[in-house]
């Protein structure tokens, strides 16, 4: 018994690792810096930043639009807009899904989507 660790000194799986990892406790600080350097997060972050600055840049120029038009109310109508795009949108991307199962020509479909939406 006086031989025998309470732990061992490797962790036997990757599980084990990470829970001894997430036990540990880390300052802020150290954490914002360990996901700063994983490039899967920074690459998730950007996508998800074109694709809020798109929508709002569409949002700004919808609302130029609609006050050029002398509309009483732009930003109700907008949020009728934006919001059936996003339904259509969703529609849309389980319809797409659905045809690349079946056809298995995920490049054509790619490009009748993209020609479809401009």
């Amino acid at each position: 018994m006086i031989l025998i660790r309470e732990k061992p000194k490797h962790p036997p799986s990757k599980a084990a690792e990470m829970e001894q990892q997430a036990s540990q406790k880390r300052s802020y600080k150290a954490s914002m810096k360990l996901l700063f350097k994983n490039k899967n997060y920074l690459r998730l972050a950007a996508s998800m930043a074109l694709s809020f600055g798109v929508i709002v840049a569409y949002i700004s120029v919808l609302d130029r639009g609609l006050k050029a038009l002398d509309y009483k109310e732009p930003g109700e109508y907008i949020l009728h807009i934006v919001t059936f795009a996003m339904l259509f949108g969703i529609l849309g991307t389980f319809t797409y899904s659905f045809l690349v199962k079946k056809t298995k020509k995920f490049k054509t479909i790619s490009l009748i989507s993209t020609f479809r939406s401009t």
